[in-house]
């Protein structure tokens, strides 16, 4: 078979292209070398275009065959094509959550659709949107720092966001943003709304009463925790002692990043966590340290808002 077949394939057409600066460059008698792995892809390649998984004619469903060069030779290797990423636009991001309490393909926002929903939103005032710009601005940016030196272990501690404000005002849509916005950039995250998680942790612990518990190594390792509605649990000297000041010692010790939203200002937590009235004493150092956690691992911040709006 003349080696003209190969020649008219687009993709070994570039390669032979970009060769010609090369070191190695794709001659005539490097495709004589490579015929047999030449013909099969040649044989085997299609190239999908944007639509339905169920329109594509890969081979292998959803999987686009690729052929590289290097060092005179050609390597045949797999990766999604178009067909597969048109119905599964969120598959990175999806990819890199540890956990997470909600769907990513009915909340896919990152922080440039958010900041792109803000130029129409319509129920906040120019204020509160000015506000909400600057908060996932610097947020994200806090975000994008941390992961370019997330595997330097003599990093500098990156402070999350502690994000407090009224009910419905549009915390739970930031924190969001935020952690997609992480997860896209291939940092490991954990997204847990407190009051789901902890019930989730109780149950593995009734279960594995003998041994640790996932949820809780998971929230300790992330490289990127987010806990919602913070405080709004059924708060007991177990959530604050066994769970919580773990967690946060733990991450405040390696300096990971923590993002928390809650109801209720950083004071108002001294009257929740403070739950044996017959020690006080010791009540008031329990919640001191896990307060002190907090604010070593994040900076307070009010989100400005009436109840029951929406970003």
């Amino acid at each position: 078979m003349d080696i003209q077949i190969f020649k008219d394939n687009k993709v070994i057409a570039n390669l032979i292209e970009n060769s010609k600066n090369e070191s190695h460059e794709i001659t005539d008698e490097v495709l004589k070398q490579n015929f047999i792995i030449l013909f099969e892809f040649v044989s085997d390649y299609t190239e999908c275009s944007t639509g339905p998984i169920k329109e594509c004619k890969q081979r292998i469903r959803g999987r686009q065959l690729n052929l590289t060069f290097k060092n005179s030779n050609f390597y045949l290797s797999s990766s999604p094509c178009t067909h597969f990423l048109y119905e599964n636009k969120n598959q990175t991001i999806k990819n890199n959550y540890i956990y997470k309490d909600f769907s990513v393909d009915a909340f896919p926002k990152t922080v440039k659709n958010y900041l792109e929903d803000l130029k129409t939103e319509n129920f906040f005032s120019a204020e509160e949107i000015q506000e909400r710009e600057l908060i996932i601005k610097n947020s994200g940016k806090l975000v994008v720092d941390y992961i370019k030196d997330i595997k330097n272990i003599d990093r500098t501690n990156i402070k999350g966001v502690y994000l407090h404000g009224n009910p419905g005002i549009g915390k739970t849509t930031m924190l969001k943003t935020l952690a997609n916005e992480a997860a896209k950039r291939d940092a490991k995250v954990f997204f847990c709304t407190a009051p789901d998680i902890i019930e989730k942790c109780k149950e593995q612990f009734s279960k594995n009463s003998n041994s640790s518990i996932p949820y809780i190594d998971q929230m300790k390792k992330a490289d990127i925790l987010f806990i919602d509605d913070f405080a709004g649990e059924m708060v007991s000297s177990w959530t604050r002692d066994n769970l919580w000041y773990i967690i946060l010692n733990y991450r405040m010790n390696r300096k990971k990043l923590t993002f928390m939203s809650s109801n209720f200002t950083f004071y108002e937590l001294d009257k929740i966590y403070n739950i044996n009235k017959n020690n006080k004493e010791i009540e008031v150092m329990k919640v001191a340290r896990l307060k002190e956690r907090i604010t070593t691992l994040t900076t307070f911040v009010t989100l400005m808002g009436k109840q029951s709006k929406r970003t």
